[in-house]
């Protein structure tokens, strides 16, 4: 299982789930800070490409399942794995698999909140083999500012926002907010 973590916060129960790994730039990754100063703490691959884990929240709260984030998603094209550096493991067999163990159907999730729609972390909003939805009843809440980037994103900003998460989400009950605002008594999102 894939659990790492469950938490009770007096009434509120947050679950750390990993989905799954990437490799990404480490130049990317730690930006203006040079490479002299990192790289003897950060282990890199011969694209200079470091290992990240996928995680995500399942918040429970009064009977409400809620995700944060639902990582890169089931049965990932190889195209997009090698591109991706994809791989998973016995501390991170997948989402969905995860709460299967833990009892949950994915149909049974009432809401996703994205941190932002880059593919790493909603991804795992489809079956990547056919494009079925894997949490078909779920809203969607979004920033309505990452929201339009998915949909039009620019020349720079497109590897980051594949169509089929555009498509995927156009088939879902989506909540766009602007700013911080409370989407239920105790979680509030920000921007």
């Amino acid at each position: 299982m894939s659990l790492l973590l469950t938490e009770d916060l007096g009434g509120v129960k947050v679950h750390v789930l990993r989905d799954s790994y990437v490799l990404t730039d480490a130049g990317a990754m730690h930006g203006v800070v040079p490479k002299s100063l990192w790289k003897r703490y950060v282990e890199v691959d011969e694209e200079n490409r470091v290992k990240m884990a996928l995680n995500c929240l399942l918040i429970e709260e009064e009977g409400v399942l809620t995700l944060v984030d639902t990582g890169l998603g089931e049965n990932l094209p190889d195209k997009l794995k090698k591109i991706y550096g994809y791989s998973r493991d016995d501390t991170a067999k997948g989402l969905v698999s995860t709460l299967r163990e833990m009892g949950i159907d994915p149909a049974d999730i009432s809401r996703i909140i994205f941190t932002h729609l880059h593919y790493d972390h909603a991804g795992g909003l489809i079956d990547w083999s056919d494009k079925t939805l894997l949490f078909p009843n779920a809203e969607v809440v979004v920033q309505r500012d990452e929201y339009n980037a998915l949909l039009y994103p620019n020349l720079r900003t497109k590897p980051a926002y594949p169509k089929e998460l555009a498509e995927a989400i156009k088939r879902m009950r989506v909540n766009l907010v602007e700013g911080d605002i409370h989407i239920s008594p105790r979680i509030r999102v920000l921007k």
